[in-house]
Formats: structure tokens, sequence, C-alpha cells
């Protein structure tokens, strides 16, 4: 930016900062000393390191460890891990490494096998969790034909092909699945009842109540 003249600047693009031009005390700017940085006043001092980085011992920024997505105040000591991993240290007040959660979980806290959500296919063991306050989160596979049920493996959101959810009186979801109840439809995920398409080699016919 250079709201008062076009020659000099007072604010710089990302990755570039500020240097005086000594002849018209004017400035100008130049690109950071140090690529994964931003260094707005100063291209030889970073105000803040990019995400993946963090400042190492010359006030530069350098890569965060691995797996780690938040390591800025010092590239060394991770903060924050990136998805499907965890933060664990084996010493107190020692800085941690990014463990890959269990391979059921799409994200864990405090362990690898402490689920707090997880992959398509299976659901969180609420139960478990219920009946011993210090236990683990497990996943375990979605109950019956359903192929979503992320919070509660009891609670489908979705069901497979040819199959749909059984809608209650109170027109709410079960969590339950049953196949379709439409002859040759392919899909009815999200309602037993209500058909989306056919299977093969058919075709929807949508009734006209007028």
């Amino acid at each position: 930016e250079c709201f008062d003249n076009y020659q000099n600047c007072s604010l710089c693009a990302e990755n570039n900062g500020l240097v005086e031009i000594t002849e018209s005390k004017f400035y100008k700017c130049e690109q950071c000393a140090n690529y994964n940085c931003d260094c707005n006043l100063n291209p030889n001092v970073c105000r803040k390191c990019f995400e993946g980085f963090g400042f190492d011992e010359n006030g530069g920024c350098g890569l965060c460890p691995h797996y780690c997505l938040d390591c800025s105040e010092n590239h060394s000591i991770c903060t924050k891990c990136k998805d499907n991993y965890v933060l664990i240290s084996h010493y107190e007040n020692q800085p941690g490494e990014c463990y890959l959660c269990n391979s059921k979980c799409g994200n864990c806290y405090g362990s690898s096998s402490n689920c707090t959500s997880c992959r398509n296919g299976y659901g969180l063991n609420r139960n478990e969790k219920d009946t011993n306050s210090n236990s683990e989160i497990d996943c375990l596979p979605c109950e019956g034909n359903c192929s979503l049920c992320n919070d509660d493996y009891k609670q489908c959101t979705s069901c497979n092909y040819k199959n749909g959810l059984i809608i209650g009186d109170d027109g709410l979801s079960t969590g339950k699945c049953e196949e379709c109840r439409i002859e040759h439809c392919g899909n009815c995920s999200f309602d037993s009842r209500d058909c989306l398409s056919c299977e093969s080699s058919y075709h929807l016919h949508l009734d006209d109540d007028n």
C-alpha cells in the first residue's frame, strides 16, 4: 500500500518487508530474508512464521517436526498435530511428538486409541465411556446395512446401497436401516420410503398429485 505517494510504500505484500531508501527517505518492499515468514516491517526480521514452520535459533523460520501443524514459537516443539495425529509427551514438561491415531479413528485426543471421531464405516462407542469414565473411546463398525454412523456406531445417518433409514411415526430417523420399500430402488439412503434413484435399466417415476 502507498496511500500518499506511489513511490513511498507503507505496507508490503506477504513475504515482503519495508526497506528505507536512503536518498529519499521513502520506503520500498523487499522479499523476506527467510522465505517461510511474514516480515512486514523489516525483511531481515521475521514477525510470524507460516503454517508448518516455527522460529529457529537464528530468528528465522524452520520446518516443524514430522506431522506437526503448529510449532510457531519454536520449530522443534510441536503444539498441534495434523488431522489423524495426536500430540503425546512421554515425559512431563518435555516436547511432545505426533503419533498416528488408531486406524479406525478420524481424530484422537490424549492417546492414539482415544477416538474423538471415526473413519467412514465406523462410529464412536459411547456406551464404553458411559460405564467407565476413565476408559478410552474406541470406534466400532456401523451396525446393520449402515454406511455412516460417525457419532455413535448404533445410530446410522446414511445407509448402504438399496437400503434406507427407518423413519419413525414422529417423522424422525430411528438410526436403523432397512431395505428400500420401493421395488427396484437403488438409493433410498436417508428414508427407506423415498427413492432417490433406481436400479440399472429402471427410471424414477414421480407421482403427479396435480
